[in-house]
This record gives structure tokens, C-alpha cells and sequence, in this order.
């Protein structure tokens, strides 16, 4: 079985991001955050994401 949103994923590991901290950001809840990474994103859903992460690591390096 492929892993869906891999890319995600290994984006949020490599930089410990947790789930609650993505969902707080976007007003969502871990288990939604959870919820959606089950199923592959579509591209808008996946932009969303990859610019709470770059916000989430930028506020990291300041």
C-alpha cells in the first residue's frame, strides 16, 4: 500500500511539527488534520498545508 501525503508527512517529522500544532494554525483540530492526510489532498488542500508548514518553520527560526 503507497503512504499518502508522504511528502507532508516527512516535511513535518523533519521539522517536529505535530499534527496539533498544524491543525491550531489553520483552526483545526488534530484529528482533522489526522483525518485529512488519510486520503491523498488535492492540490489546493495540499498549497494550504505546505504554507502552514513553511509559516509554522519560519516562526521556528525567528
Amino acid at each position: 500500500m503507497e503512504a499518502r501525503n508522504i511528502d507532508i508527512k516527512r516535511r513535518l517529522r523533519a521539522y517536529n511539527i505535530s499534527y496539533f500544532e498544524l491543525g491550531e494554525l489553520l483552526g483545526k483540530s488534530e484529528t482533522t488534520i489526522y483525518r485529512w492526510l488519510r486520503k491523498e489532498l488535492d492540490k489546493s488542500e495540499r498549497e494550504k498545508l505546505n504554507k502552514a508548514i513553511d509559516e509554522l518553520i519560519s516562526k521556528r527560526e525567528q
